[in-house]
């Protein structure tokens, strides 16, 4: 896209990563209107497009700079305007023309509210404390959201529409009690890396696939990650989090997951349901492990890999129709480990693990593989399959309490 009206500085960027196709700069003047309203400060657009920034620099508490572009009137002028007594809230209200605004250096003392309806919209929050809320509802269009800075005494929510929108949320000062994304439904670009979350950190993707990158989070809630149909690939890197984690997926879609490096002091959950989905974990801690894959029919393929994991509570793996692998390796430790497999050709197998438990791989018929090779289990051992071909390996595990073979009907091996 080429930008061919004068915005500020710092959001051009922005609309230029908007959509090709989204339309171009109004011929004419976009009419903003910007007032007091009881403490407040409410900002409406027009009917055409308008752009325009909000900052609070050399200025009084209460009082806040409204600089509209070349391209947009201000309360009837071209002017940049002053309104004072802002005890409140600032409320924007935009029409459904491609807008652009944004804030900078600003204390707001009490709710920021922005509404934006059709159009590709760009929207910039840099080094700004909220009060108390924030929601940010882009509407409809391919829609860019970049918060950096930002420190909100209530929980920050941004809302997607119907088109495909870009978030990102950073800098090394943000802070929000409680986040919340909304994918909507279109794609939905994320990264986020705001260092601290005082509360819950929920996102819920888009209904065509989602790109999530998060990274140095530290949240002292729980984190939430709703994926909606489409392909969906998910990174999170160093992270903390003292309450749980919860992925769910959506049937019938192909989701990845890495995380890495991450600590989760509740449980460690996901559901992938339909799809040949893939999951990378690595150097990461939790209180417990739920792996599940509820594939309601079909053939399709599930990959686990925990790697340098250390799982204090019981860990359960629920593989489901199709042909899928489960490996944990490295220096892992776990408690109670028990996996289910169900029809399908499934691979289960730890390398060097110590378990503080039992260990029970519990498979149905197919040609199976389960392998706990080098490993320790304090408590007892059993491994099981259906009919089939299986292959079973306990080479080098020592087991502390019983140990219980059983591969059921076909051409089986076990080891030793």
């Amino acid at each position: 896209m080429h930008c061919t009206f004068r915005l500020p500085l710092f959001l051009t960027s922005l609309v230029c990563l908007l959509s090709a196709a989204a339309p171009a700069a109004p011929a004419g003047f976009g009419n903003l209107s910007a007032k007091n309203s009881g403490g407040k400060l409410v900002i409406k657009g027009g009917d055409e497009s308008v752009g325009f920034t909000v900052d609070q620099l050399g200025l009084q508490p209460g009082e806040f700079r409204v600089d509209p572009d070349n391209a947009t009137l201000v309360n009837g002028g071209s002017a940049t305007i002053i309104v004072t007594g802002i005890t409140d809230d600032v409320i924007i209200d935009l029409g459904k023309k491609s807008d652009a605004f944004g804030i900078h250096d600003a204390t707001i003392p009490g709710r920021l509210k922005a509404g934006l309806e059709k159009g590709a919209d760009a929207v910039q929050l840099i080094n700004v404390t909220v009060g108390e809320s924030v929601r940010i509802d882009v509407g409809s269009g391919g829609d860019a959201v970049q918060l950096i800075n930002v420190v909100s005494g209530q929980e920050a929510k941004i809302l997607c529409g119907t088109g495909n929108d870009a978030v990102s949320i950073s800098g090394a000062s943000a802070s929000f009690a409680g986040l919340f994304v909304d994918g909507g439904l279109g794609e939905l670009s994320l990264s986020a890396s705001p260092p601290q979350v005082n509360g819950e950190f929920r996102v819920k993707g888009g209904e065509k696939g989602d790109s999530i990158s998060l990274t140095g989070i530290s949240c002292t809630g729980s984190f939430t990650l709703l994926l909606e149909t489409g392909d969906n690939s998910i990174s999170m890197s160093g992270c903390s989090m003292n309450g749980s984690f919860l992925l769910t997926g959506a049937a019938s879609d192909d989701d990845s997951l890495t995380l890495s490096n991450t600590a989760v002091g509740g449980a460690l959950e996901l559901l992938l349901e339909g799809g040949d989905n893939s999951v990378s974990i690595g150097a990461c801690s939790a209180g417990a492990g739920l792996f599940y894959n509820v594939n309601a029919g079909g053939k399709k393929r599930d990959d686990i890999n925990l790697g340098d994991v250390v799982i204090n509570g019981p860990t359960e793996v629920e593989l489901g129709r199709g042909n899928n692998d489960l490996t944990i390796s490295g220096v892992s430790q776990l408690d109670d480990l028990e996996v289910t497999g169900k029809d399908g050709e499934d691979d289960v197998s730890a390398f060097g693990a110590a378990f503080d438990g039992t260990v029970r791989v519990l498979l149905k018929d197919g040609g199976n593989s389960a392998e706990i090779v080098s490993s320790s289990v304090n408590g007892g051992l059993t491994i099981k399959t259906g009919d089939g071909d299986d292959f079973i390996n306990t080479t080098g595990t020592t087991v502390q309490g019983n140990l219980v073979l059983n591969a059921g009907t076909g051409n089986d091996t076990i080891i030793p």
